[in-house]
């Protein structure tokens, strides 16, 4: 095991109560003392990102890259993005 996944229900969580914003922090510190990477789920906002950022985070995923689909049109995302970025 080398990643931790952070529940969706404390980053959607962070935009309104205190709490889950210091225990995903807490999460987060915790993860990189052992050595784990972190990846938050359910990243829906700019500003959930942004403070997920602010606190080391390392990955994250949600509807605000993506919504879910199938295996071959990821692929295909994924092609695609490739090649645009290397066009730069």
């Amino acid at each position: 095991m080398d990643i931790l996944k952070i529940d969706r229900s404390f980053i959607s969580g962070t935009d309104t109560p205190k709490e889950n914003a210091e225990i995903v922090r807490s999460i987060v510190d915790m993860a990189h003392s052992l050595g784990l990477r972190v990846t938050a789920e359910g990243v829906e906002t700019q500003e959930q990102l942004d403070r997920l950022q602010s606190i080391n985070c390392d990955r994250a995923q949600g509807y605000m890259f993506s919504k879910p689909m199938i295996p071959e049109d990821a692929g295909e995302m994924i092609r695609t993005a490739i090649l645009e970025g290397g066009s730069n």
